[in-house]
């Protein structure tokens, strides 16, 4: 039944209601499979191609969790929950994330995520108003602490220094994963 048509190849998995009105309903495929790759489970089609993008961040933390390496840095919740999302610019965000990178001994040019206004309107509306310009030379290592993913790389960085002991800053994730 493999299809690309989102709404034949996904089914309803998630109804969120208040009261007995439906405020969303989220659809998707999924697919669970054993060690083999042998189908054990599914709801739509589950050979359905998507992008995981974001969805993805919480399992790229995973390997620092699961190593030890984040509890040994003592950066609690906050970093965590960073780590595992996209963030929006804030300042609380980008504290967080300079706080992830100080643990790792890094600094903002390991992040290397590209620059882009802030999803925070707030943090965009300073930002605008102090004169900052996306890709502005003298501003690109400040705006890479704005970056979506400037939380998940420097995690990243993180488990990939506990493994080697070694910075992993000319490597390209994306590739690696």
């Amino acid at each position: 039944m493999t299809t690309s048509d989102p709404g034949v190849a996904t089914v309803s998995l998630v109804e969120i209601t208040r009261g007995a009105i439906v405020e969303s309903r989220h659809r998707g495929a999924l697919a669970v499979v054993d060690s083999g790759g042998r189908l054990l489970a599914s709801a739509g089609d589950p050979l359905y191609v998507t992008y995981l993008r974001s969805s993805a961040k919480p399992f790229q933390a995973l390997p620092t969790v699961a190593s030890g390496a984040f509890d040994r840095t003592g950066l609690g919740e906050a970093a965590l929950a960073l780590m595992c999302a996209s963030h929006h610019g804030t300042e609380e965000h980008v504290a967080v994330c300079q706080r992830i990178l100080d643990a790792s001994g890094l600094d903002v040019s390991a992040l290397r995520c590209g620059v882009h206004w802030p999803i925070d309107e707030e943090a965009t509306r300073r930002l605008a108003a102090a004169g900052q310009t996306p890709g502005a030379p003298q501003q690109l290592l400040w705006q890479a602490f704005r970056h979506v993913d400037a939380g998940d790389v420097p995690g990243l960085r993180r488990s990939g220094l506990h493994r080697s002991a070694a910075p992993c800053a000319d490597r390209h994730f994306g590739a690696a994963l």
